[in-house]
């Protein structure tokens, strides 16, 4: 397929006109979306090919600095690992060269079923290299291969399986999303990678099997570590943690917003940790995306994603583009991955032992 350049504006006209009407708020994050698009305008219909095109408008739409955001073809290979092999990366320097390590590596998911374990370092996918700050993306419905760097030094090529794409939403690499288990000292250990489906029946079923593996612990570590995100199942998580019925947030769109509410009239979620101390939170600041989304059909077989509705807790806080900031502030240590150990988890039990 070859765009012709009324192609290209009538594309870059839908973009120009959808981002105004029916993202949250193009100007969340103090972006002049229509000078943007006057600024780039040219560079974007002048892009020499239709890949450069499409690479042009999606970085384009992400100068809003909003989850959800971007422009892809539905065949479009670029995918961010954590939603394609189920595994996400810190950066590390090794003789003053950064590269990527791999930090969750979650079991079911493609790299896991490769054989990657955190602490590796990925070298190459396919036959080129891949270090920061280029972000490592992998494509769907395709065999290729993954170098990466063992634990003990051995340089390994893992040949990777990836799904293909699944009706008009980008299939992803289906981690098992609940694992769980007790530590001997009365401790029960639950890890959460995603929350699958948009009502969330079955995680909200696995969920409750762990809590009741957990007959005789008296404390509990919830390990949400590279969870991809998902629908309302983490309802139950939340429940879990109080057995009072407590505000969480709320969802606000852009109409609501503007028309005006309150917040006491909305539909309300129940329970929260840190607003409501229910937890003491350990780790690294969160990404902070945390909007509603949709897509929409551009034609010529292109997408657009948008944020359509923002999330705020019972407080009035806006998670989007701020995260959460732990209460006890602990890095994954690198070297302590190479040895096959998690500072992180060494910390919370510590801290529970205490």
């Amino acid at each position: 397929m070859t765009l012709q350049l009324s192609d290209r504006k009538k594309l870059l006209d839908k973009v120009t006109s959808l981002v105004e009407k029916r993202h949250f708020n193009p100007r969340l994050h103090g972006v002049d979306w229509p000078k943007l698009v006057d600024n780039r305008r040219e560079r974007i219909l002048s892009a020499p090919t239709d890949d450069a095109f499409e690479k042009e408008m999606d970085d384009l739409v992400r100068q809003l600095k909003t989850s959800h955001t971007g422009f892809l073809h539905r065949q479009s290979r670029r995918v961010p690992a954590r939603n394609a092999i189920s595994a996400t990366f810190q950066r590390w320097s090794v003789d003053g060269s950064e590269c990527w390590m791999f930090q969750d590596v979650h079991p079911g998911g493609a790299a896991f079923n490769a054989g990657v374990q955190a602490g590796d370092v990925l070298l190459t996918v396919g036959d080129r290299p891949v270090a920061p700050p280029e972000q490592p993306e992998f494509g769907l419905g395709e065999s290729t291969s993954m170098t990466v760097r063992k634990r003990d030094g051995k340089t390994i090529r893992f040949p990777l399986e990836l799904p293909g794409l699944k009706s008009k939403r980008i299939a992803i690499s289906t981690p098992q999303p609940v694992l769980f288990n007790k530590i001997p000292d009365g401790t029960g250990y639950l890890k959460v990678t995603m929350f699958p489906g948009a009502v969330g029946i079955d995680v909200a079923a696995d969920i409750d099997k762990a809590i009741q593996s957990f007959n005789g612990c008296n404390k509990l570590i919830i390990d949400l570590r590279g969870n991809t995100g998902g629908g309302i199942g983490g309802l139950r998580l939340m429940g879990y943690l109080t057995p009072d019925k407590r505000e969480v947030g709320y969802s606000l769109t852009r109409k609501r917003a503007e028309s005006g509410y309150k917040k006491e009239e909305l539909t309300r979620f129940s329970a929260f940790a840190q607003e409501n101390n229910l937890a003491t939170i350990v780790g690294t600041k969160t990404a902070g995306r945390l909007l509603s989304g949709d897509r929409f059909n551009l034609g010529h077989g292109y997408l657009l994603g948008v944020a359509t509705a923002q999330y705020l807790t019972w407080n009035g806080k806006l998670i989007e583009g701020s995260g959460i900031t732990p209460d006890i502030e602990v890095a994954l240590e690198p070297e302590a991955l190479l040895q096959g150990r998690d500072s992180q988890l060494e910390k919370a039990l510590a801290i529970l032992r205490k």
